[in-house]
C-alpha cells in the first residue's frame, strides 16, 4: 500500500515539473518578445540619431554606468549630451553630470538645465505628479 501512494506522488511531482517547464517555456516567449522590441527600438533610434542618442536616461544602473554612457558619446563625436532622469534618480543625474565634468572631461560646460513636473498614470489609473530634470552637457 506504502509503494502505491508513493508512486500517487511521484506523479504529482512530474506534473509540477511539467507546469515548471510551461512557466519556463512561458518566459522564454516573454524574453523573445523583448529581444524584439528591442531591435524595433534599435531600427528608430537610427532614424532619429540626431535627437535621442546623444539623450541618457538615468535609471536604475549605477553611477559609473552612466558616466561611461556620457563619455562614450562624447568619444564618438557628440557635441552636446541631455541626461535626463525623474524622481528618486534625479541626485544620480546631477552626480553623473558633476563626475563627468570634473573627473574626466574638464572642457563640458553645462548649457542648460532644465526641472519639470510630470504627470504619470500609475497601475491603479490614478495620476501621480512627479518631478524631473534635463541637464544638457556640451564641450
Amino acid at each position: 500500500m506504502s509503494e502505491g501512494t508513493n508512486q500517487g506522488s511521484e506523479s504529482n511531482n512530474q506534473g509540477s515539473e511539467s507546469n515548471n517547464q510551461r512557466s519556463d517555456s512561458n518566459n522564454q516567449g516573454s524574453e523573445s518578445n523583448n529581444q524584439r522590441s528591442d531591435s524595433n527600438n534599435q531600427g528608430s533610434e537610427s532614424n532619429n540619431q540626431r535627437s535621442d542618442s546623444n539623450i541618457i536616461y538615468i535609471g536604475k544602473k549605477g553611477t559609473m554606468a552612466y558616466v561611461l554612457a556620457v563619455i562614450t558619446q562624447f568619444n564618438q563625436g557628440a557635441e552636446s549630451v541631455v541626461i535626463k532622469a525623474r524622481g528618486k534618480t534625479i541626485s544620480k543625474a546631477v552626480d553623473v553630470s558633476e563626475i563627468v565634468k570634473n573627473k574626466f572631461v574638464n572642457t563640458l560646460k553645462v548649457d542648460n538645465i532644465a526641472i519639470s513636473t510630470e504627470e504619470i498614470i500609475t497601475e491603479n489609473n490614478t495620476s501621480m505628479k512627479v518631478s524631473a530634470i534635463e541637464i544638457n552637457l556640451s564641450k
